[in-house]
């Protein structure tokens, strides 16, 4: 063999090995990932009866979707359900779910497709809704219109499945509140500490309560304002408008201050009035007090670049309405 071939088939073995390198790469990076997401799993946040609950509520009156693009992408990200098509099947196995009846389906429809219905059967177009569906129900074979509208069919819950959200409905409340962060387990913590029955708000504002002492323990200023913001969410959903523009203003505090996390101060050019923020307390402004005022300046907080009377004359601009330039207040700016 002449020099260029052992030099061939040197490149050959070389080729050999680097595919199955790369074929061995390929094996352990699928190993990994498949690893990860059983971690993910077992690390979830969620416990069964959460996902259950969501879930059920998510699929009533709902048709059985036939691939996991027809069911929210949370489903897979958040819960885990890798086949959300054999997950609804189960629940329908399990009680959970059941067709839902021909007077639940036709309430669907338009008063016109109703009417087209009854016209088809030479049948009385007139009346209100409840008595067109009444008037198909009575007069039409329903197996022959179960039939023919198979496509729209769909599954509602069952007396089983209503006293299990009705037992688990903290669950709900808490997939439905996402913006506050919580996790089942926190909630149910807190939950135990009560020697009543809480509301769900209840708790919701105990948790709040203690995030905003543990937050401003350990320096983490803008943890504070974002939960302060969330008492500001959670007051203005009771409609306890006056508490709402209380938080509001305390997050406004919090925002004109500089005060980020772990201690540091952003730089005055960072500043920012969340519009939504100006919007709100413009909304609220018939509810505001100065007291409002004043205890948002006793909050103790290690810098503020504004002076009480400056911080007063912004807020009432955004009180009335008024745009606010933070470049027209840098020279009343405290120096870091």
């Amino acid at each position: 063999m002449g020099l260029f071939g052992k030099f061939k088939n040197l490149g050959k073995k070389e080729n050999q090995k680097s595919n199955t390198n790369k074929n061995i790469e390929n094996v352990n990076l699928e190993s990994t990932i498949k690893i990860q997401i059983e971690t993910q799993k077992n690390k979830s946040q969620y416990n069964q009866n959460y996902i259950d609950t969501v879930f059920l509520d998510r699929v009533h009156n709902k048709p059985l979707g036939s691939s996991k693009k027809d069911y929210p992408r949370y489903f897979e990200t958040d819960f885990f359900i890798d086949d959300p098509v054999s997950k609804h099947k189960k629940m329908i196995e399990d009680g959970y779910l059941e067709v839902a009846s021909l007077e639940y389906l036709l309430d669907s429809f338009k008063v016109a497709d109703l009417k087209n219905i009854l016209s088809g059967y030479n049948l009385e177009t007139s009346g209100k809704k409840a008595i067109l569906i009444n008037r198909i129900i009575d007069n039409i074979d329903n197996s022959v219109l179960y039939e023919k509208y198979k496509s729209n069919l769909t599954y509602v819950l069952t007396t089983k499945a209503i006293h299990f959200i009705a037992e688990n409905h903290m669950y709900l409340e808490l997939f439905n509140h996402k913006n506050y962060n919580i996790e089942p387990k926190e909630y149910e913590e807190t939950l135990s500490t009560f020697d009543f029955e809480p509301s769900f708000n209840d708790v919701i504002w105990r948790i709040l309560n203690e995030r905003v002492l543990k937050y401003a323990s350990k320096g983490d200023y803008g943890l504070v304002r974002n939960t302060y913001f969330n008492m500001y969410e959670l007051r203005y959903e009771e409609k306890n408008y006056t508490d709402a523009l209380q938080f509001l203003i305390f997050t406004l505090n919090y925002d004109l201050s500089g005060c980020g996390n772990n201690y540091i101060i952003d730089p005055y050019d960072l500043l920012l009035i969340p519009p939504f923020i100006a919007k709100q307390i413009n909304k609220l402004s018939k509810y505001y007090d100065k007291r409002m005022l004043d205890k948002a300046l006793l909050i103790n907080l290690p810098f503020k670049y504004f002076s009480p009377d400056i911080f007063e004359e912004i807020l009432n601009k955004i009180l009335a309405g008024d745009e606010v330039n933070l470049e027209d207040y840098k020279k009343y700016a405290n120096k870091k």
